[in-house]
C-alpha cells in the first residue's frame, strides 16, 4: 500500500498536471481564437490576442461548403465502417480465441501484420477493386475499405483465450459478473471479453 502524499507534494503534482494541461490545450485555444478573428488579423505578425470577435469566417465556410451533408457523410462512413469492422472482427476473433488449432495465434498475428501496411500502399489496388465492383465514388466503397483496414478487432480478440463456459467467463471478469449471469452460452464469453 502506498503512503499518502504530503500537502506540498500533492500541490506540486497538481501544479505539474495544470502546466501539462495548459501546454496541451494551448493549440486548441489558439485555433478557437483564430476562428473568431477577422480575416485580416489571422496572419498578422506579431500575433495578437483577439481584439474583436466576428462570425464572418464561419459564414464563409457555410456559404462555400454544404456542411450538413459533410457532417452526415462523416457520421455515415464512421458508423458504417465501425459496424462492419465489428460485425466481421468480433466473430473472427471469437473463433480464433475458442479454436484449439495450433495456427490460430499465427493467424491473429497476420491480422496485426496487415494493420502495419500503410493505407497509401493499398490505394491503387483498392481503387481498381472498387472500380471493378462498381462502388467507385460511393459511401459503400469508403466503408468497405475502412473496415478492411481494421482487422485489429479480430487480432485483439484472437490473442486471448476465452473460458469455455458462461460461468467461467463471468467469474474471470468481476466487473461484468452480474451482467453475464444469464445469457445464451455462445455469447457470454464474447460479451465478457468485450
Amino acid at each position: 500500500m502506498s503512503r499518502p502524499l504530503s500537502r506540498r507534494a500533492l500541490a506540486l503534482q497538481r501544479l505539474a498536471v495544470l502546466v501539462a494541461l495548459a501546454i496541451l490545450l494551448a493549440p486548441i485555444a489558439w485555433l478557437i481564437a483564430v476562428g473568431y478573428r477577422p480575416a485580416s488579423e489571422v496572419f498578422s505578425f506579431p500575433p495578437r490576442l483577439v481584439t474583436r470577435l466576428t462570425l464572418e469566417n464561419f459564414r464563409a465556410i457555410f456559404a462555400l461548403f454544404d456542411v450538413p451533408r459533410l457532417v452526415w457523410s462523416s457520421i455515415a462512413i464512421s458508423g458504417g465502417s465501425t459496424l462492419l469492422a465489428l460485425l466481421l472482427g468480433v466473430p473472427a476473433g471469437y473463433a480464433l480465441a475458442r479454436s484449439g488449432l495450433s495456427w490460430a495465434p499465427r493467424l491473429a498475428y497476420l491480422f496485426l501484420a496487415v494493420r502495419m501496411v500503410p493505407p497509401v500502399a493499398t490505394l491503387i489496388p483498392f481503387y481498381l477493386m472498387m472500380r471493378d465492383i462498381g462502388l467507385l465514388g460511393s459511401y459503400g466503397a469508403v466503408i468497405l475499405i475502412d473496415a478492411m483496414q481494421s482487422p485489429i478487432s479480430a487480432a485483439c480478440r484472437g490473442r486471448s483465450r476465452m473460458p469455455r463456459s458462461p460461468k467461467a467467463a463471468a467469474s474471470s471478469a468481476p466487473s461484468c459478473a452480474s451482467r453475464c449471469r444469464w445469457s445464451p452460452p455462445a455469447w457470454s464469453p464474447a460479451r465478457c471479453s468485450a
